[in-house]
């Protein structure tokens, strides 16, 4: 019980954080002027533990048992094949999400692009949500680019986390997310593409 005391402070920081957002340099009529064109997503630096796209990795390669090793016990930006496949399944998520979440905001002509540059995702494994943590996290930056690469809106530091049954319940409720489709990485994405929709409304 004493763990699940320390995710509050956390999530608390967060929502915090996120109250004292400034405002977007561009009113919302400007930025009804764009077209959403495209999203890309950079930092594959940024992920630490992301355990449904770990096993999605090993199903999908052959690989020795040293490297097995290594994916399952290090940070996922240690192992640079892991990383690139991570930040690709990211990619596809908000490829899906950020456009989901600005459509009534960017309805005009002008092409413009999303780039999410990440500074953290983390989904914590099974067994640091049975001893240590019991909160994902993500966080990153969205820039608004123009055509001609330029950019139009450097959003501030957006972060967003979902709190996770822990302790001994942690194999249980990590297999029903599993076999529910209810990845926790997939939730992370959809907030902030909530948060930054909810950023680029601020008057």
């Amino acid at each position: 019980m004493r763990l699940q005391f320390l995710i509050w402070p956390i999530l608390l920081v967060i929502l915090a954080a996120c109250a004292s957002l400034p405002a977007p340099s561009i009113s919302l009529a400007d930025l009804g002027q764009f077209r959403l064109a495209g999203v890309e997503v950079k930092g594959a630096q940024a992920f630490g533990s992301w355990p449904a796209e770990e096993e999605a990795y090993l199903a999908a390669h052959a690989l020795d048992q040293d490297t097995i090793n290594r994916i399952k016990t290090r940070p996922i930006r240690e192992e640079p094949a892991m990383a690139s496949f991570a930040l690709a399944r990211a990619s596809s998520l908000f490829q899906q999400e950020m456009p989901s979440a600005t459509e009534s905001i960017f309805t005009g002509q002008k092409p413009v692009k999303i780039v999410v540059d990440l500074r953290r995702f983390d989904v914590p494994s099974v067994a640091r949500r049975i001893f240590t943590d019991q909160v994902a996290i993500l966080s990153g930056r969205v820039l608004l680019v123009d055509q001609h690469g330029v950019t139009l809106l450097d959003s501030p530091d957006l972060n967003v986390a979902i709190p996770l049954l822990g302790g001994l319940s942690s194999p249980v409720a990590s297999a029903m997310e599993a076999s529910s489709g209810n990845d926790p990485g997939a939730g992370l994405v959809r907030k902030f593409a909530e948060a930054y929709r909810g950023w680029l409304l601020q008057k």
